[in-house]
């Protein structure tokens, strides 16, 4: 990920002709970008929602095995969740 982080600094300084001792990031949040850890932890945490509202591709769709239990009319208890991810 240090790579990956590095080549981002590189083109937010080249895209906002910061120099490379100006703090990053301000630079990062002046372009509305997130840190790559960050995107990384955002990315997976969306697609799980996707998975977990009907929303997702039909390839991480498939993989996801959400069962729920209806209670009642107003309560909706989800079992143990279990959400497949290919490495």
């Amino acid at each position: 990920m240090r790579r990956l982080q590095s080549v981002q600094n590189a083109a937010a300084r080249i895209i906002t002709s910061a120099r490379r001792r100006d703090h990053i990031t301000p630079i990062l949040r002046q372009l509305h970008w997130l840190p790559v850890r960050q995107r990384v932890d955002f990315k997976i945490a969306f697609l799980v929602f996707q998975c977990l509202t009907g929303q997702a591709p039909a390839y991480l769709a498939m993989l996801s095995d959400v069962k729920l239990i209806y209670l009642t009319r107003s309560v909706i208890r989800p079992l143990p969740l279990q959400v497949f991810l290919p490495k």
